[in-house]
């Protein structure tokens, strides 16, 4: 979906409606997702690795981290996409385990270096490095990051 505020094409009353609705849900539809992603867990079936995606995304931002890398470990387990191991990067920061989300930030940038996701990554990158004692990789990150070692 193009960026709210830079598509000067598309249907701004539908852009709006998904943004408001969709992108922003509202409580009631928060309390679902979180019980649908429950539900799925305590299920012996997954659905598609693109909605346990949404579903992880959704259970880290209402702040149920470990439901999200449940969701996102099951994902992950049918196949690997950029998208699942960013994720995983970023709930695994949230959860404080910086060691691990070190290594998925690192696994994003070597299996996807093309990916849009990588770039903005790398940031992250560095302060999960940091956050996990590794203070010497964190800086060449950030070096390289800055073209310094180029």
């Amino acid at each position: 979906m193009p960026i709210y505020s830079q598509n000067f094409t598309g249907d701004r009353g539908t852009l709006d409606f998904l943004r408001r609705r969709i992108i922003q849900p509202g409580a009631f539809a928060e309390a679902c997702l979180k019980d649908l992603g429950a539900a799925i867990i305590a299920s012996d079936k997954d659905p598609d690795p693109t909605s346990l995606l949404i579903l992880g995304w959704s259970a880290t931002r209402s702040g149920d981290h470990a439901q999200a890398l449940s969701l996102i470990g099951r994902a992950l387990a049918k196949t690997e996409t950029d998208e699942l191991l960013h994720a995983r990067a970023v709930i695994l920061s949230r959860l404080g385990r910086h060691g691990e989300a070190a290594e998925s930030f690192a696994s994003l940038s070597e299996s996807y270096p093309e990916s849009p996701l990588t770039p903005p990554s790398q940031f992250d990158y560095a302060i999960a490095l940091h956050r996990s004692g590794q203070a010497g990789e964190a800086l060449i990150v950030l070096l390289d990051l800055t073209g310094y070692l180029d």
